[in-house]
């Protein structure tokens, strides 16, 4: 397959206008004489394929289930143009489902394609359109295309964040479009704009070919790609997603919407909102600035504010999760919208999972985040050398982690966490500790540790690529961290626990200068997992910190960790400084499994931890 890439920032000539419409006239006239595109299904499928799915895992609650933003949206826009849309979610269908099935009756392949033959066939769309969030959704919208395809021969679109970032890559843009070769259209970016001026083109007859952007016209023999980019400003930025079609008061009944959950109650309703696009930091692992583009744009306040509003009294929402990725940018900004959302008493809590930049935690900020419901935040830190942190380029420095770690402890309220990674190239175990070492004194409530697993169109990917570290595997088995899950289960193989190592002997006698292998990596994220969350508990005896970690570690030992002997060990410490006293069935629990297990028994006594008794 041949990409011909056209930059439309110079005027087409007509040898490649008729050519670009002969190709769009193959996928649009298949089924009819009459070109007309006015009914679009969306369709956002399930996070992973039938493999990676997992009916208990799902049935616990511990899979995510956001609202496909982006394609409500899309869809508003399109309806604002007078077209007729819809969407259908799968990924939300199928937890639905898991929690109204057996495990026998419950039938992952059948679920999804009656759920698409049906609004295709009830629907009858001139065009679907699909999203891909993650890479490790790759297979399932694969899967999602085929079956539309082999329903109805209708043209298929798809975008999203996973499209983006490996079609504009050049290392891996052939190979995507070669894969999924069911899908006739790839809109990249933030696609509001292009992908409802192209349908307006495609309703008169293609008439405006030489302005089409960021979209790859698939064929087998030679694809066209668009490179040029359109990016919605201003008052393209105030549009409120349509929450009704997106399900987004049912989105937390049957899954997880950030990471803190716990701390609300388990029957109120929690869903995502979005105020502002980009982020000011070029984290070399990160692809959002390659997606939003440099500069930050911002919803209006107000915008925001009639959102909030709009799921509180409609959707009747208790909760939301930012999916900002620069939340606190601009100080006046941030603190206007705060202060309105306590003036205008929206009575919404919130947080910021996705992460929030160190410099931006100052006491002012905090200060209003608190009053205005703020319920958790995660600190993007990564790393605690210096010399890592210049290298991936994060905007902030250990003085400013210890500073803002600082400024969140004086907001006990608040739940606060970082990120953490290690495995970056070539570091070594010295600066590997250097991370525990700040991490440690900065005493976060819990760290986020994960593998470093970059993204396709990221620096340090095409970095690793070139040495031979990365962009060997499918693209359906990369596995990117999403807090979900998923970044648990890749298959339903069996593998041994990672915290079933002797934890004292991970930085004994090594090499501070030697970078570790991948094997290695698995056993120090198990190390700081244990030293940097585990461990601290005992210590904790502020009055909001013991209710939060008592309910972080119960959802801890019953979901994420269940029959773990260390989550359950820690969750009778912190019931026993929440409530007073021990949990028996948990004590029993705990001595069942290290009793009956060498491997358990030996790794509990290595840990040094107390016998309780009850």
């Amino acid at each position: 397959m041949q990409i011909k890439t056209i930059n439309n920032q110079v005027e087409l000539d007509g040898k490649m206008k008729q050519f670009v419409h002969s190709k769009l006239s193959n996928i649009f006239l298949k089924n009819n004489d009459h070109i007309e595109c006015n009914k679009i299904l969306f369709i956002n499928p399930p996070d992973g394929d039938e493999k990676m799915f997992n009916y208990n895992s799902a049935k616990s609650g511990r899979y995510t289930n956001f609202a496909p933003y982006g394609l409500g949206i899309i869809s508003k826009h399109l309806k604002s143009l007078g077209y007729e849309t819809k969407i259908l979610n799968l990924n939300h269908l199928l937890l639905k489902k898991v929690n109204e099935l057996d495990e026998q009756k419950f039938d992952y392949r059948e679920i999804i394609s009656e759920a698409i033959s049906k609004e295709i066939k009830d629907f009858d769309p001139d065009l679907v359109g699909l999203t891909c969030m993650f890479s490790m959704t790759h297979k399932s919208l694969k899967n999602v295309s085929e079956l539309i395809k082999n329903i109805k021969n209708v043209p298929v679109a798809v975008g999203g964040v996973h499209i983006s970032n490996t079609i504009w890559n050049e290392n891996t843009r052939k190979q995507l479009i070669q894969d999924l070769n069911k899908i006739d259209l790839f809109f990249l970016f933030e696609a509001e704009l292009s992908f409802s001026e192209f349908i307006n083109s495609i309703n008169s007859d293609f008439n405006s070919i030489d302005s089409y952007k960021q979209l790859v016209i698939r064929d087998d023999n030679e694809s066209v790609f668009f490179s040029s980019r359109e990016r919605p400003e201003g008052e393209n930025l105030n549009i409120i997603p349509e929450h009704d079609t997106m399900q987004s008061s049912e989105l937390s009944n049957y899954g997880k919407v950030g990471n803190f959950n716990f701390l609300i109650n388990k029957q109120d309703r929690i869903t995502t909102i979005l105020s502002n696009r980009g982020c000011r930091a070029q984290c070399t692992f990160c692809s959002v600035r390659n997606f939003n583009g440099k500069k930050i744009r911002t919803r209006s306040i107000q915008s925001i504010i009639d959102e909030l509003l709009f799921l509180r009294d409609h959707q009747n929402i208790k909760h939301v999760m930012w999916l900002d990725d620069d939340l606190l940018y601009n100080t006046n900004r941030t603190i206007e919208l705060f202060n309105e959302m306590i003036k205008q008493d929206v009575g919404i809590t919130w947080d910021a999972s996705n992460g929030v930049i160190a410099s931006s935690v100052t006491e002012e900020i905090m200060s209003a985040a608190e009053e205005s419901g703020c319920l958790g935040v995660v600190i993007g830190m990564e790393s605690g050398n210096p010399k890592i942190l210049r290298e991936i380029r994060k905007p902030g420095t250990v003085e400013i982690f210890l500073r803002a770690a600082e400024v969140l402890k004086k907001h006990p309220k608040i739940n606060s966490r970082a990120f953490l990674m290690i495995g970056f190239p070539k570091e070594n175990y010295g600066q590997i500790l250097d991370t525990i070492n700040v991490s440690k004194k900065m005493d976060m409530d819990w760290n986020y540790i994960t593998p470093l697993q970059p993204l396709p169109n990221t620096p340090i990917f095409d970095d690793m690529v070139e040495d031979n570290f990365a962009g060997t595997e499918a693209f359906g088995d990369i596995k990117y961290f999403v807090g979900g899950g998923y970044s648990g289960i890749s298959s339903n193989k069996k593998s041994n626990n990672p915290l079933q190592n002797n934890f004292l002997e991970i930085f004994k006698d090594k090499d501070m200068e030697e970078v570790p292998g991948p094997k290695e990596i698995k056993v120090i994220w198990a190390f700081m997992n244990y030293y940097l969350n585990f461990e601290r508990l005992s210590k904790v005896n502020i009055k909001e910190k013991i209710e939060q970690n008592y309910k972080w570690m119960n959802y801890v030992s019953n979901i994420v960790a269940k029959n773990d002997p260390i989550a359950i060990y820690y969750k009778m410490i912190m019931h026993r400084k929440f409530k007073g006293f021990y949990d028996n069935e948990d004590y029993n629990k705990f001595k069942s499994i290290t009793q009956n297990s060498k491997v358990w028994k030996t790794n509990i006594n290595h840990l040094g931890l107390t016998e309780i008794n009850t």
